[in-house]
């Protein structure tokens, strides 16, 4: 045992404790357990057991913070309602905080700071997420800022997951069997912990109203998660089409299950803890954050774990076991190759998730990172090991990897230490995580081509070329090829890094000759030379694409 590891397992009355981790079952969007129960209704359940199972009185709880993605109507009043019906006084303040994934990771760890610089004793951090009312097209923006999209990092913010999923197998050669390897075993995994009633301690059930197939209505127990499958093999897996290209590598099977469900941690300082006779499950000790490149959100943990074994003085052998989210099985098998984990150890005792995945669970967004806590704290109490990480990355706009690192008390029976990251700028990440991007960036600005004026009909398109297969399928293929007119250097950079998603597109919409000239117009342009720099060799390839295209 190193001796950051011993140091690390000490105890102090200031201590930031776990006294309680709890969660809901978590089913499937749509047509799981959940789908006809609001996420206030789901969080009220897990905020009453919270303090209820550990007699705490719910005046002492002195902030709570619940991380949500998509809060119904775009605002945030879930938490509370659900904190009033749940019986917690309406004296204590609530928040709500969306950091896309690690929003509920957040949560604790504001929470944890708080208690640490001693504003409060007690709080609540938590999550939650119906995917089933407030998610899909509905949620997205009908525009966003052509200011702001001229920066190509900025735009890249509009790339949906899938083909960030799709940049990372491809810039890091992972392959689809690789994936579907990956994916398989969490299935695995999930299915022989269900079996074996492992996450029966964790999740709280909750009776719920459901609407039956005739019409009528009935009351249903929730109490498992619904969308771990049995029996899924790399086999079977490889059987499903790509789903966001169309010679893609990722699938709705090595994809994480789009899905419903809360979660809850409740901590407080040791010392008040051992006063009022609380349980104690774990200590917080540290937390981290980086930003990564949008365009490969994914990569996060192989970046964000480093920073936090070297804030604590750790190796990676310090650790017992690591909960890695699974968004998508390309970045969670990056990231255990950068760190150098094994992560197709049979069983249920292995490094990386142990008893399965969000690939096989499924990812409520806001509730997730609250959710690998409680599924860690169970597994260290279940195994007798001391310290794990649990590591999640955020989507969308600025992408930002969460990583918390757990440690079970020797002495106070299954305690777990959450160590989770500060966020680091996105300045000092992006160049350090991607300086050849960095670089193209200070290019673009620079660069001599001049954009003519834009007429007024497609500024508003020219605002949503992150939604560009959408807009393909929406307008007609001339004034596609108009708007390439009209866009700069650092847009064409971005167009070229999808490229094959284009040409897919527009060969559906070409005749066969047409196609056949503009391929052969692309595929015959020479390597980029030395004194064009990238956005003007994007340029140059999509100005002779288009032309190929018009001269017939």
């Amino acid at each position: 045992m190193s001796s950051a590891r011993v140091k690390l397992l000490e105890k102090s009355d200031d201590d930031v404790v776990i006294v309680s981790a709890i969660r809901s079952a978590l089913t499937k969007s749509k047509k799981g357990g959940f789908k006809d129960t609001r996420p206030e209704e789901i969080l009220m359940h897990v905020l009453k057991h919270t303090y209820i199972s550990t007699k705490l009185d719910p005046e002492l709880i002195e902030d709570i913070i619940v991380g949500n993605v998509l809060p119904a109507s775009g605002g945030a009043s879930i938490a509370r309602m659900a904190a009033l019906a749940a019986g917690i006084p309406v004296e204590t303040p609530i928040s709500t905080v969306n950091r896309q994934c690690a929003s509920s990771l957040t949560a604790v760890n504001q929470i944890a700071n708080s208690i640490k610089t001693g504003q409060i004793d007690i709080g609540i951090g938590a999550g939650v997420e119906s995917m089933t009312f407030s998610f899909g097209p509905a949620a997205i923006p009908d525009g966003f800022s052509e200011l702001v999209c001229e920066t190509p990092e900025a735009a890249d913010c509009l790339i949906p997951m899938g083909i960030t999923s799709e940049n990372i197998a491809t810039k890091y050669n992972i392959s689809r069997e690789t994936q579907d390897t990956f994916a398989a075993l969490s299935s695995q995994k999930a299915a022989a912990a269900q079996k074996a009633k492992l996450f029966e301690s964790e999740i709280l059930p909750i009776r719920v109203k459901q609407k039956s197939p005739d019409g009528g209505e009935q009351y249903v127990l929730v109490d498992h998660d619904d969308g771990v499958r049995d029996g899924v093999t790399q086999e079977s897996l490889g059987k499903l089409k790509p789903a966001f290209k169309k010679d893609g590598s990722t699938t709705a099977g090595n994809a994480s299950q789009v899905t419903d469900g809360a979660a809850a941690i409740l901590l407080a300082r040791r010392s008040v803890a051992k006063k009022l006779g609380l349980p104690i499950m774990g200590k917080f000790v540290v937390a981290h954050a980086v930003g990564v490149p949008p365009r490969i959100m994914g990569v996060g943990p192989a970046y964000a774990i480093p920073h936090l074994l070297k804030k604590t003085g750790l190796e990676i052998s310090d650790i017992d076991f690591f909960e890695v989210n699974e968004a998508f099985a390309s970045q969670a098998l990056w990231s255990c190759e950068k760190l150098g984990l094994t992560w197709n150890e049979p069983g249920l005792n292995g490094k990386v998730n142990r008893w399965g995945g969000a690939i096989a669970l499924g990812h409520p967004l806001g509730c997730t990172g609250a959710r690998l806590i409680t599924t860690g704290l169970n597994i260290a109490k279940h195994s007798n090991e001391k310290v794990f990480v649990t590591s999640i990355d955020r989507k969308r706009a600025r992408e930002d990897q969460e990583d918390q690192e757990y440690e079970e008390d020797p002495d106070d029976g299954e305690e777990a230490v959450p160590k989770r990251k500060k966020k680091k700028s996105k300045k000092a990440a992006s160049s350090k995580s991607n300086v050849a991007l960095s670089g193209q960036d200070k290019q673009s600005s620079g660069s001599s081509t001049k954009r003519q004026r834009m007429p007024e009909q497609f500024r508003k398109v020219r605002g949503r070329l992150g939604l560009l297969e959408k807009l393909a399928k929406e307008v007609p293929l001339d004034v596609i090829l108009e708007i390439f007119c009209y866009l700069e250097p650092g847009d064409l950079l971005r167009l070229a890094r999808t490229s094959r998603d284009l040409r897919d597109i527009l060969m559906s919409k070409s005749s066969e000759s047409i196609w056949r000239i503009a391929r052969e117009t692309v595929e015959h342009l020479p390597p980029r030379p030395d004194d064009l720099n990238e956005p003007q060799y994007a340029h140059l390839l999509f100005e002779s694409y288009c032309h190929a295209l018009w001269a017939l």
